[in-house]
């Protein structure tokens, strides 16, 4: 029988004595409530009614603070740095401010874990982890067992999109003119998409390109990774006599 179960059933005892009894004066069970106190006034019972009622007020009291125990978070913990380029070295610090000794429990999000307070640990591939701290308390009374989750709480490697940026060499010269290109992007691009002007492209890093006929021409070129990409374009940049 659960706690609200023996509860109910004292409750109905002590109805049923009360509704038997027609002699007995004043009898009431009152359980006021004050700030973190509870306390029983106007109580003049005897034998079994006294009994029921103190039953009653124990198991109310054991209760309220069982769940006010519960209700309170006591763990929480923070990272420093919570992001950068692989491997990146984190270390974590766990606090705990409620009773009892505490027994910690990390999972890092890759597998790792440790049981010490303050751990550090080594990410070696990128990605978003979530980070676990499970607390065990335990004391004289008992023990109390709260998790906390952080999601995607730490980044590893590039996060953000390039930024395109490039060069040529040589800018003029007579037909045909033989352009080498050299990527100068920013931001760990993993592919390059190049238009040279003249209805030609490339897909290399760094192309070269042979321009056949004489013209003025725009070469501008994409840079993407997993997380976006960016365009630049240079206007009459080449020039073919």
């Amino acid at each position: 029988m659960n706690l609200s179960s023996l509860l109910a059933k004292l409750f109905s005892i002590y109805l049923l004595t009360e509704n038997r009894s027609s002699n007995s004066q004043n009898k009431n069970c009152k359980i006021e409530q004050k700030i973190g106190v509870y306390t029983l006034s106007k109580l003049k019972f005897e034998g079994m009614k006294k009994v029921f009622c103190t039953l009653i007020l124990a198991f109310l009291i054991l209760s309220l603070t069982a769940a006010s125990v519960s209700a309170l978070s006591f763990v929480d913990f923070s990272a420093n740095p919570r992001s950068g380029p692989e491997p990146l070295d984190v270390q974590f610090t766990g606090t705990y401010t409620g009773p009892g000794t505490p027994q910690w429990s990390w999972k890092f999000g890759d597998g790792g874990t440790s049981t010490l307070q303050n751990p550090s640990h080594i990410y070696a591939n990128p990605g978003k982890y979530s980070v676990t701290l499970t607390v065990k308390a335990v004391s004289s009374n008992g023990y109390i067992t709260q998790t906390v989750t952080k999601g995607y709480y730490i980044t590893v490697g590039n996060t953000l999109p390039p930024v395109a940026a490039f060069s040529a060499n040589p800018v003029s010269g007579n037909a045909p003119l033989s352009v080498q290109f050299t990527d100068a992007s920013t931001g760990a691009p993993t592919k390059w998409f190049w238009s040279f002007g003249d209805r030609t492209f490339s897909t290399q890093q760094n192309p070269p390109h042979t321009y056949t006929r004489a013209g003025k021409y725009t070469v501008s070129l994409t840079a993407t990774n997993a997380n976006g990409g960016d365009i630049e374009t240079k206007y009459g940049l080449i020039t073919v006599s």
